[in-house]
């Protein structure tokens, strides 16, 4: 299965939290900054987690229109598939 996040940050950077890698085994999550504002769209992992995203806590999105595609391992990693 695959989960997309649309996300809009127009005043205040705004944060999506991914699931636990191990409760999410072999999904896909994608997320996307929609808006044009100043503010970020923050792709976090699991709080209270060992997860991470490629060695990372978060992705950060800043300009309209910018994603990015994940996997997980059923782990403990989120691994980015693709930059959008």
């Amino acid at each position: 299965g695959t989960y997309a996040v649309y996300a809009s940050a127009p005043g205040a950077d705004v944060v999506v939290t991914l699931p636990v890698a191990t409760a999410a085994k072999g999904k896909f999550v994608l997320v996307k900054k929609t808006d044009a504002g100043g503010s970020s769209v923050l792709v976090a992992k699991a709080g209270g987690s060992s997860d991470t995203i490629e060695g990372a806590a978060t992705v950060t999105l800043a300009t309209q229109y910018a994603g990015v595609l994940l996997h997980n391992n059923a782990r403990d990693t989120w691994y980015k598939v693709s930059s959008i």
